[in-house]
């Protein structure tokens, strides 16, 4: 696959004992030459708001909010997911999430012909390694679960 994205992740809130971590999350979606019928054919783009809660010095719970757009329809996609991360070292750490998606006239490539809205809900395992402070490498297994609900 020669698909890319370049993006960035701002700090908003440090956080305090009982309140979130809270961080923006911008990325350019670049197509490539993919035949997978899930990514971008356009140039496209990400905005998230990120809000994380540390469970204990090795594991934190993040959840999210946001906006997808790929080019490929009138409207973005409403986003939001949920992840648990393991933290062994300042270099590694595991995670497993779910991340969802909304779109309300996306009908060709996750719905069924016919249908004028649909939810896709997928979900990953991985792992994660910090380079440098500002430069990390994820290795990833997605697995997605398919449905969409007709709008009456």
């Amino acid at each position: 696959m020669a698909n890319a994205a370049i993006g960035t992740k701002i700090k908003v809130y440090e956080g305090g004992k009982s309140l979130s971590k809270v961080a923006f999350m911008g990325t350019l979606l670049i197509p490539g030459g993919s035949h997978a019928r899930y990514l971008p054919g356009h140039v496209g783009f990400q905005a998230h708001l990120l809000f994380e809660n540390e469970l204990s010095s090795k594991f934190t719970l993040g959840y999210e909010v946001g906006s997808d757009w790929s080019g490929d329809t009138n409207n973005p996609d409403l986003f939001f997911g949920i992840n648990l991360t393991y933290q062994p070292s300042d270099k590694w750490s595991f995670f497993v999430e779910s991340y969802n998606r909304y779109n309300s006239q996306r009908q060709d490539d996750w719905a069924k012909a016919g249908r004028s809205s649909h939810f896709n809900c997928m979900s990953e395992f991985g792992l994660a390694y910090m380079l440098t402070p500002r430069l990390q490498l994820n290795a990833y297994r997605v697995t997605s679960v398919l449905t969409s609900f007709p709008i009456q």
